[in-house]
């Protein structure tokens, strides 16, 4: 993979968008001297993009949690925050069609009924950043255990613009909450 993406001269993968950076890091196959440079271009493409998302289904599922890993959940809420399109805020705000789930595509309103679905969970990782990295809600389940028997409430250092966040997260073992 990493022989037939990675341009190491430029320090990216593929041609530097934010999913071509997100997707690896999230399966930890950045050559740890390469890590720094990586998280960097994803940071600038983030940035070249005034805070706006590039990413699709795939890369938002783990764009968040890997801005927190970096220590950027500064970022990661101003993309969480945003209001103008192609944002999430957008779907919630805009004139032509304010959703109350998730769309399928940034640009649904736009693009008509066709296949774009107004209830698509996909893009509800989202939700998953929101309990683990500002709540600070985990498990220490094992991988398909489910449940949360075994739980971490540590929420982050203080994020800039962030007053407070209160959580509660429903299990088959009743809430859990982190305020």
């Amino acid at each position: 993979f990493n022989w037939a993406f990675f341009d190491g001269p430029q320090s990216v993968y593929d041609t530097g968008l934010q999913s071509a950076q997100v997707l690896p890091m999230s399966i930890g196959i950045v050559p740890p001297t390469e890590l720094v440079y990586v998280a960097n271009s994803l940071l600038n493409d983030i940035y070249n993009h005034s805070v706006h998302l590039t990413t699709g289904i795939s890369g938002t599922k783990y764009l968040f949690l890997i801005l927190t890993e970096l220590g950027r959940n500064d970022v990661a809420l101003q993309l969480a925050e945003n209001v103008d399109y192609p944002s999430f805020g957008y779907m919630a705000v805009n004139n032509i069609e304010p959703a109350t789930t998730f769309w399928e595509l940034w640009d649904t309103p736009f693009e008509g009924p066709g296949m774009n679905s107004r209830n698509h969970i996909m893009f509800g990782s989202i939700s998953d950043w929101f309990y683990k990295a500002l709540a600070g809600i985990t498990s220490n389940d094992a991988y398909g255990a489910g449940g949360y028997t075994n739980i971490n409430i540590e929420p982050p250092n203080v994020v800039s613009g962030l007053l407070a966040v209160n959580g509660t997260f429903l299990t088959q073992n009743g809430n859990i909450t982190s305020n």
